[in-house]
């Protein structure tokens, strides 16, 4: 489990350290940071599960190797 910033995450997946990224998406602005996907990503995500909800999506995916 990494806790942490788009940053420290963008990282780990580059060094190859992640193997599931589970996203709670919601539709917020919160005016700054950066982008967890701004860099380009050497990795293909497969998606494993989407359990859409009121006001939020849980996203599961898979990091294909």
């Amino acid at each position: 489990m990494i806790m942490g910033s788009a940053s420290v995450f963008q990282q780990a997946l580059a060094v190859g350290l992640v193997d599931e990224l589970e996203i709670a998406l919601t539709s917020v602005l919160l005016g700054g940071g950066i982008r967890l996907f701004e860099r380009s990503i050497a990795a293909r995500l497969d998606l494993v599960r989407e359990l859409p909800s009121k006001g939020i999506t849980h996203l599961r995916y898979r990091v294909a190797r």
